[in-house]
């Protein structure tokens, strides 16, 4: 089964949610690129590398905007 990450929108944990299992975690990374499962299993991450500091800024902006129309601030 394909999922349309894309369209999902976020909705904030209000906490006492206990993460999806790890199992399902990595079937669901098999849609995305370049994520994983971080080493506690509970979180996903990625890493970003940039060529200097204001291509990092522009980044993190367009990332604040998401999160901002979202009403999640990671």
């Amino acid at each position: 089964m394909i999922h349309d990450f894309a369209s999902k929108k976020c909705v904030a944990c209000e906490g006492g949610v206990p993460p999806i299992p790890a199992d399902q975690a990595r079937e669901y990374l098999k849609e995305t690129t370049g994520w994983g499962l971080a080493e506690d299993e509970k979180k996903i991450r990625r890493e970003f590398k940039f060529k200097g500091f204001k291509e990092a800024m522009v980044f993190v902006n367009k990332v604040a905007d998401i999160a901002n129309e979202e009403d999640h601030h990671p």
